[in-house]
């Protein structure tokens, strides 16, 4: 998890944590079923943050999350290489 920016790691709950150490052991394979509200966008920006060297990342969803998908790459991963526009 020291490749997850700080200030992503520290707005982690221990359950979305712990999701996210789930999906590092399996290489970013996985697939996150929680409920709405439960920060699965969070989880799945935190695993993708450990495995930036494998990007391009390809990210399905609804055209209505486009623009929280781009405010969340943003402001929460600063440090990636890549920024979205």
């Amino acid at each position: 998890m020291n490749d997850i920016p700080d200030l992503l790691r520290r707005n982690l709950f221990n359950f979305q944590k712990d999701a996210v150490i789930f999906g590092i052991k399996r290489y970013g394979r996985f697939l996150l079923g929680d409920e709405m509200g439960v920060g699965k966008t969070i989880q799945a920006i935190a695993v993708s943050c450990v495995y930036k060297q494998d990007w391009p990342l390809l990210i399905i969803c609804p055209s209505s999350l486009v623009r929280i998908l781009q405010i969340y790459f943003n402001c929460l991963a600063v440090h990636l290489a890549r920024r979205i526009n």
